[in-house]
């Protein structure tokens, strides 16, 4: 199954979010589109940044009405700094396993 792994911090998720992910979703015809928010991303200093329970609340309303778009939790529960290479890896090797 092809799927767009979409990270960031989401802080607030809008409409820009939404609109790239629609835009890429059927531009590459993915079957859906994972938003992966941050618990602390490397390049943002944590104390400006909402709590991640909170931006999570948000993404969900935000993507809700789209069957196409999922969130995972992968960067929150894995905690510490976020880098984009350990996400991709993760679900490389969780697919992997689900074959």
């Amino acid at each position: 199954m092809k799927i767009c792994l979409f990270g960031g911090t989401f802080d607030p998720p809008h409409i820009g979010h939404l609109l790239i992910a629609q835009t890429i979703c059927e531009a590459e015809k993915f079957k859906k589109v994972i938003f992966i928010p941050s618990l602390k991303p490397s390049h943002k200093r944590k104390n400006v940044m909402s709590p991640v329970d909170l931006r999570v609340k948000m993404l969900e309303s935000a993507t809700e009405s789209n069957p196409h778009f999922e969130i995972s939790d992968i960067e929150i529960k894995r905690g510490g700094t976020s880098y984009t290479i350990d996400t991709v890896l993760t679900f490389k090797r969780e697919e992997k396993s689900d074959r």
